[in-house]
């Protein structure tokens, strides 16, 4: 079973960790913004359009209201004179004139003329333009329609003057039942004055149509209308008094907003027009600046984050740097700790050849000192004597090499290496202490290609695994196997030894630094966190299976070509 590799001390996010973690915290930093931003900007939209529409709605009915207050008192001002005077006095011309111009300086030259027509529609007396005199109303459609009501309005028309106007009218009822009509010209450019005055923003305008879409005042640039306003509005049955908005492109294809308010009861349509921007001008602008302020907003964020993050990234490197140092060291103290313990078995074995060395060496000074020195049976010993010092020198020799090349400080820079040849280096130092306790090591070492590694701290990883699996054997005939396979992509270094094992409970935590599951005073902790930390760091990885009573096997793979 694997076991789980806890993150050691001498490891770091990587750099598309550290991006990673740069764009979730402008990411965490940024979407509040935006969202209350949106929340906030949403909810001032519909409230400040809705309050723009309700605006115009409310300029729209009192326009309405006024425009229809003034054609009734109009009316009602013409009804007045109607009900009077007894009906033969309207017959007579100079009469109206005078009326006329008493309501002219009453209300401020509104009418242009007055007349009189009979029930056969012959106007039998006026006041007014003597061009513009007619005699026979009969076939004209208003007349018609007044005939039917107490009071009327007429469309706007040209005339006989060709020049636009509309007529109030009242009914009055001779003794006989016949109706008489009371007429009066409204002077159209005061009346569209009226109209023209309303403005609403740089844009706004207002118009008069009836429900058949002909303009009641002066159209000005029709263009500027909603183009559905003139096709489907004049369609519409609008209530009396409640105005609607209707939102479209006009002609030119402007974006407009067009309110729409019944008059003279719901005959004309009073429209007040203004292009959408003009009108939602605040709101656009607040748009820019809400806009504005949230960008500004973010690059603030994103610059103090890559600052903050640029100054945590100068203070993690160099934190790295002193932790990749007091690794160093923490090494080289392993090492030398490592030394202690093998001294006294490289003492053992350097004994050995010694005392071979000097017996022989005594042995060739007694053969010297004899009598026949240079008989040839002596010189035979002699040179055989002196072949033996030279083997065992040269065993000396190879075992202070492997402890020299060991305990020196080598750099941790990567070099190509065979890891038969490192194998057999930390074999070596160790092989007094095996025959000492008894264990049988076997090797099965395959031809894997060269890793890219430091040879020191190969050397690390396998003392510290051979040692502790030397430290798990308490019991006579312990075996310990060493393998080295060679997979596609990674040499895989197995060490096995057939110990008490580790419990499931301590292979959750054996590579946790400052864990050991020896005595106080036998062991640091450090001997495999340090292990994983430099297998992590080439780029491969550290495995162990253990069965209790049965023996523990650590498995390492290392690749060709680790990561820079």
């Amino acid at each position: 079973m694997a076991a789980t590799h806890p993150t050691p001390l001498d490891t770091h996010p990587s750099l598309v960790a550290e991006r990673t973690l740069r764009r979730a915290t402008v990411a965490v930093a940024i979407a509040p913004l935006i969202l209350v931003s949106a929340i906030l900007f949403y909810a001032y939209d519909i409230i400040y359009r809705q309050t723009v529409l309700e605006h115009l709605r409310t300029q729209a009915a009192r326009h309405a209201q006024l425009i229809d207050r003034f054609l009734q008192e109009r009316t009602a001002t013409l009804r007045l004179e109607a009900n009077s005077v007894p009906l033969a006095q309207l017959h007579d011309p100079a009469y109206l004139e005078a009326r006329l111009s008493a309501l002219n300086t009453a209300f401020g030259n509104v009418y242009t003329d007055l007349g009189l027509i009979d029930p056969r529609g012959q106007q039998i007396a006026y006041a007014g333009p003597s061009f513009t005199r007619r005699t026979s109303y009969a076939d004209e459609s208003w007349y018609q329609q007044a005939r039917r009501q107490e009071a009327l309005v007429s469309d706007v028309a040209l005339g006989a003057r060709r020049r636009p106007h509309f007529l109030v009218s009242v009914r009055i009822l001779d003794a006989e039942g016949q109706p008489w009509i009371l007429r009066a010209a409204i002077d159209f450019a005061e009346f569209n004055a009226r109209v023209r005055d309303i403005r609403l923003g740089e844009t706004g305008k207002a118009f008069i149509i009836n429900r058949r879409g002909v303009f009641q005042t002066d159209a000005g640039d029709a263009s500027s209308l909603p183009s559905r306003v003139l096709t489907s509005l004049v369609l519409r049955d609008l209530p009396p008094t409640q105005p609607i908005i209707l939102e479209g492109d006009n002609d030119r294809g402007v974006a407009a907003l067009a309110c729409v308010a019944a008059l003279k009861n719901g005959e004309w349509l009073l429209i007040l027009h203004q292009e959408r921007f003009d009108a939602l001008r605040p709101l656009y602008l607040a748009r820019i600046a809400a806009i504005s302020t949230v960008t500004l907003g973010i690059i603030a964020i994103v610059t103090v984050t890559h600052l903050v993050a640029e100054r945590m990234d100068r203070r993690l490197r160099a934190a790295s740097a002193l932790q990749e140092e007091l690794q160093a060291q923490i090494v080289a103290k392993s090492k030398l700790a490592a030394i202690g313990e093998l001294a006294a078995g490289v003492a053992h074995e350097i004994n050995n050849p010694v005392a071979i060395m000097m017996e022989n060496a005594g042995w060739i000074t007694d053969l010297l000192e004899g009598d026949s020195p240079l008989l040839p049976e002596t010189v035979a010993e002699i040179r055989a004597s002196a072949q033996e010092i030279t083997t065992q020198g040269r065993r000396c020799r190879e075992i202070t090499h492997n402890l020299l090349s060991f305990a020196r400080k080598g750099d941790t820079a990567a070099h190509p290496i065979q890891l038969a040849q490192i194998i057999h280096e930390v074999v070596g130092l160790l092989r007094s202490r095996f025959s000492q306790r008894n264990i049988a090591l076997t090797l099965d070492l395959a031809d894997a290609p060269p890793i890219l590694a430091s040879p020191t701290e190969i050397q690390q990883v396998l003392l510290n695994l051979l040692t502790n699996a030397m430290d798990a054997i308490s019991h006579d005939h312990g075996q310990i196997v060493v393998r080295l396979m060679a997979q596609p992509e990674a040499a895989v270094v197995e060490v096995h030894d057939n110990g008490q094992g580790i419990p499931e409970d301590y292979r959750q935590r054996i590579f946790e630094p400052f864990f050991t599951t020896k005595p106080v005073g036998k062991g640091t902790g450090l001997g495999l966190p340090i292990c994983y930390g430099i297998v992590r760091k080439l780029g491969g990885d550290i495995e162990v299976e253990s069965t209790l009573g049965v023996g523990t096997t650590f498995r390492i793979v290392l690749p060709y070509n680790p990561p820079a």
